[in-house]
């Protein structure tokens, strides 16, 4: 399942993932199936680590599934002045060697 998100708070996040576990009961129970939790996957996309609200990042953060420190370890993200992390361009994580014009415009951040 993938949850494609742009600017959606904590509350709507939670609402739509009570959704897929209904779904995903709901699919178990079904006597037609041999569904197992093996074959269930939610995936959260977001469109840019800037747009997602603090209040999502701080439930994010709770739940384990957004981890700045280690993007921060691996290269991926600076702390700004105000010691708050802001993801890097993607020019700054890619090989120096890349030509310009092989570099892409989107990134893609798996938490």
């Amino acid at each position: 399942m993938c949850i494609t998100m742009y600017n959606e708070d904590e509350k709507e996040l939670q609402n739509t993932l009570r959704g897929c576990l209904h779904n995903y009961n709901c699919m178990k129970k079904a006597a037609s199936t041999n569904f197992t939790k093996d074959d269930f996957l939610v995936v959260a996309i977001c469109d840019g680590y800037d747009n997602i609200p603090e209040s999502l990042k701080t439930l994010a953060r709770e739940k384990g599934f957004l981890d700045e420190e280690m993007l921060f370890q691996k290269g991926y993200m600076d702390l700004n002045r105000d010691n708050q992390f802001k993801m890097k361009n993607i020019r700054d994580v890619m090989e120096p060697d890349v030509p310009i014009e092989k570099v892409p415009s989107n990134l893609l951040h798996c938490f």
